[in-house]
């Protein structure tokens, strides 16, 4: 088995990790619209208005971000994305429902609103530099998520600001993460919308209006907050109301950088500008370090804790916890140096006692959990997918866990940038869970086979009751039962 700690850590190909369906980091999410910022309301974005060409040169050099109606209106090398009216219907609100205009008073842009097409031209270019991202001298290109549909478009640069919005224009806000004018909340309503669970599976799927909530929308910063007096960091809660007045409640339904927080958590983003500071001790101003791909570049105010440092009483079972965290929530490394770098999110604790890695599963919960790590993971390779869950057990090469956490004939190897995980070994395929390979993923002789969800030959599949399926121009395919 591979030493978690080591540099023998190997990375596993193009494996992606599905945990999951991630929810919006704002206490609310509207149905079909599921980009959030960390301004605390949606992010969002339309089609635009696509009349007419764009002079590249002059929109290397265009001033973006002026209202328009239509691309006349805008500078040469400039198109309009032009404001489009949107509304969610909302039980108990005023008027039955919520308005969420998109590019409220509309916004002159080189690229408006598309699919991602970075050897097209066609759109902006969000892992470029701001300054090669294709969205003029004052532009940066950002990613929204729209109807479950992955878009850029160009926002105007901004700094942002404890007691301002941070943007020329009313009805923006500058977002604490990427330093780009969104749109801001524009009604008290939208501030007391809580999301809820109709279906009883753990993931939301509605909106819900708080008639209770004293919670505004703040004319001055375009944000939502209230005057009452709520919880500080860590603080349980189910909506704005629950959290200090500049503070945001991480909802029990959502995640954030693919992380979970039962009960709910109460943060403030945007730390580290003036003002906004973490009050009290065990608390401290970071961004997460995300598990599955999401990500969240805005500081966040979090409690401090030391992984793996939690006595064995603690490491297993519905009532574990790590160090300095509160029941149900582990201590997740955050990067940094050593172990002492964790923060408190949500855990895996239940009452599985024997190691299951690799075994099939539907949750979490029938996963072998030490440290609250475990998860029950879809994995895929290339277009081929895993026909089930399997249990795994995450960031094993974290600092601060034993280096035995995976256990006897499992191994800890690389996912994708610094997250690791456990797979089990394997002989042959019947080692396996139903549908993965029992394959040589790296192409290394030193390195033992492993469970793996794609095969390259029939001798990774269950001999005599399955083959390797491979597609067309494909190199690696799914076993299948003959």
């Amino acid at each position: 088995m591979t030493n978690p700690s080591g540099a023998s850590s190997r990375a596993l190909g193009q494996r992606l990790l599905h945990v999951g369906r991630s929810m919006c980091c704002c206490a609310f999410f509207a149905v079909g619209v599921t980009a959030c910022s960390t301004s605390g309301r949606l992010a969002r974005g339309g089609s635009g208005d696509l009349d007419g060409g764009v002079d590249t040169a002059a929109a290397a050099g265009a001033i973006i971000g002026g209202a328009c109606k239509k691309s006349a209106d805008c500078p040469k090398g400039t198109l309009c994305d032009v404001p489009i009216p949107n509304s969610v219907t909302v039980r108990g609100a005023p008027g039955g429902k919520v308005e969420f205009p998109l590019f409220p008073g509309g916004s002159c842009t080189p690229h408006p609103i598309a699919p991602y097409a970075p050897d097209g031209g066609t759109s902006c270019d969000p892992l470029q530099a701001a300054s090669q991202s294709g969205c003029g001298k004052n532009g940066v290109c950002v990613v929204d998520t729209v109807g479950g549909n992955t878009l850029v478009d160009c926002r105007v640069q901004c700094t942002p600001s404890n007691q301002a919005s941070g943007c020329a224009r009313s009805g923006y806000t500058c977002d604490f993460g990427i330093h780009a004018c969104v749109e801001g909340c524009q009604s008290d309503a939208e501030c007391r919308l809580v999301s809820v669970d109709n279906t009883g599976d753990g993931v939301a799927d509605a909106l819900s209006y708080d008639p209770t909530s004293k919670a505004v929308c703040d004319a001055k910063t375009g944000r939502c907050g209230h005057t009452g007096t709520g919880g500080s960091t860590g603080t349980t809660c189910k909506r704005q109301d629950d959290c200090e007045p500049d503070g945001t409640c991480i909802a029990p339904l959502s995640t954030l950088a693919g992380l979970h927080f039962p009960g709910g958590f109460c943060t403030k983003f945007g730390c580290d500008v003036a003002g906004r500071s973490c009050p009290g001790s065990k608390v401290v101003c970071e961004s997460l370090r995300p598990w599955n791909g999401s990500s969240s570049s805005a500081p966040a105010c979090l409690s401090s804790c030391t992984v793996g440092a939690e006595p064995s009483a603690q490491r297993l079972g519905v009532a574990g916890h790590g160090t300095d965290c509160r029941t149900g929530y582990r201590c997740h490394y955050n990067g940094g140096l050593d172990a002492t770098d964790g923060v408190c999110v949500g855990g895996n604790y239940n009452a599985v006692t024997k190691n299951n890695v690799g075994a099939g599963c539907k949750t979490d919960d029938e996963c072998y959990s030490p440290f609250g790590f475990g998860r029950c993971l879809t994995l895929a390779v290339g277009i081929v997918s895993g026909s089930s869950g399997v249990c795994a057990i995450m960031d094993c090469a974290a600092p601060g866990l034993p280096a035995d956490v995976c256990g006897t004939h499992n191994e800890c190897i690389g996912l994708s940038g610094d997250l690791t995980f456990c797979v089990h070994d394997c002989s042959t395929a019947a080692d396996c869970a139903a549908g993965d390979a029992c394959a040589d993923d790296d192409g290394d002789p030193a390195t033992v086979t492993i469970c793996y969800p794609a095969c390259s030959a029939d001798k990774e599949c269950r001999a005599g009751k399955e083959t390797c399926s491979i597609p067309s121009g494909a190199t690696r395919g799914q076993c299948v039962a003959k």
